[in-house]
């Protein structure tokens, strides 16, 4: 009795899975580097800004300033603690949507500590602001990454950065400038207005997102097994 060899089986083919929307539009460059910028210069500007308005605000609260050393570490806390949370909520909803959503809400935080009625409340509400704010460092670089062309990517990455070291200085200018002139809730009103202009701009600006079935927004088509 003879047996028939069975046919080699075929190797799995990798097939693209469909993409909905076809491949991802890159970011338009000189306005993403323009308005990431004035957006990194304001939002890190505000974790220093409070710093020449410490005389003032003790003034007014009868708190003495090493007390309001607070509101720095505050914000601080706030800010690593956003981090975690944006970063994950970003590849699940969208760069744009969680960017501009981070600053609109941001407006809000700022500008309710200009009604702070004590140091107590005023630490509170900066560790608020710190946890919206962090909305947009992580989640900037993560849609540089993806939407930035590559020869363009390192200079995008250079300049936000920048932005971010001198917010240190330009913030803490601008924040007395605008205290000598107003007071310090000004700052915080002027603020708050302002994160409320960038997440306009930020909307305008942003490359819509590229998403596939499940909500994520890939550059690249993902393949899997064939039959």
């Amino acid at each position: 009795m003879t047996s028939t060899p069975l046919p080699a089986s075929r190797p799995p083919t990798s097939s693209p899975v469909p993409s909905p929307a076809g491949p991802a539009v890159p970011a338009p460059f000189g306005r993403t580097v323009l308005v990431f910028v004035l957006t990194g210069l304001l939002a890190t500007g505000h974790l220093y800004g409070v710093i020449p308005l410490f005389d003032t605000m003790s003034n007014d609260w009868g708190t003495s300033a090493n007390t309001l050393t607070w509101l720095v570490s505050a914000f601080g806390f706030g800010y690593a603690s956003g981090f975690l949370v944006f970063g994950p909520l970003s590849d699940r909803y969208g760069r744009r949507r969680v960017i501009v959503a981070g600053m609109a809400a941001t407006a809000l935080t700022t500008a309710l500590v200009a009604a702070s009625t004590g140091a107590g409340t005023a630490i509170a509400l900066r560790f608020v602001e710190g946890a919206t704010t962090a909305a947009f460092a992580p989640v900037a670089f993560a849609y540089i990454a993806e939407r930035i062309e590559p020869r363009r990517r390192g200079v995008t990455m250079t300049s936000v950065t920048s932005a971010f070291f001198a917010s240190a200085v330009i913030g803490q200018l601008a924040a007395k400038a605008v205290a000598d002139l107003a007071g310090w809730r000004t700052v915080f009103l002027v603020g708050g207005a302002a994160f409320a202009v960038m997440a306009v701009v930020l909307a305008r600006v942003m490359a819509p997102g590229h998403r596939d079935r499940r909500g994520r927004e890939p550059l690249r088509r993902r393949t899997r097994p064939g039959p």
